[in-house]
């Protein structure tokens, strides 16, 4: 049986002060690094390098990776190792949409989903450097949303500094959270080994 996903209130199409990225086109790749946020160093001249960055949909964090079409991430990669020597052209790059099918996770708040299939629609960047002999998308997946949200796949978009900058807040946050917890965890368990001691 098939699903469709109800639309999330902060779907990446409403995120309309992201940058454009037909910006990109007549730009040079001569970096690719392949992290979070996802980045790519580009260069119109012998001038200061620019970086750009990709933001998740939902942010980002140890359960988020980007995915990258085999053509474009090949392309990317040899720009990067040529570097300056041959820098790769943008030749096309647009917001694209698609739409991903997937079988829902196991979820205990809401098992009568678990294994049905599911239709999750959204926003891509797609970018054609020198050499493609078509177009390449970038997407994300988010593992911990889709546990709790049934959001497997989410969207992409090319940040500001200021977006950069909220991303990176986000991150820090969620980070010192997790590593709180792992503390009274910690706390716990040897206040709980203490007692036992004790008796």
């Amino acid at each position: 049986m098939s699903v469709r996903l109800k639309p999330r209130p902060k779907h990446i199409l409403h995120i309309t002060n992201a940058l454009d990225p037909a910006s990109l086109i007549g730009k040079h790749v001569i970096g690719f690094l392949d992290d979070y946020p996802l980045s790519l160093t580009l260069s119109e001249s012998a001038e200061k390098p620019l970086e750009i960055h990709f933001g998740g949909e939902y942010g980002g964090g140890k359960d988020f990776e980007y995915f990258i079409d085999d053509h474009l991430r090949f392309a990317l990669e040899k720009a990067a190792s040529d570097g300056f020597r041959r820098p790769a052209k943008i030749i096309d790059a647009h917001v694209g949409e698609v739409t991903k099918k997937y079988e829902v996770p196991n979820n205990e708040k809401l098992p009568q989903h678990n294994g049905k299939l599911w239709h999750d629609k959204l926003t891509c960047i797609g970018l054609r450097l020198e050499g493609m002999k078509e177009i390449g998308y970038i997407w994300g997946e988010d593992t911990e949303k889709a546990w709790d949200e049934f959001c497997l796949y989410c969207g992409t978009f090319i940040a500001t500094d200021k977006q950069l900058e909220e991303i990176e807040l986000e991150h820090q946050k969620k980070e010192k959270e997790r590593k709180s917890q792992l503390k009274l965890s910690a706390e716990m368990q040897l206040l709980k080994e203490k007692v036992l001691r004790c008796k």
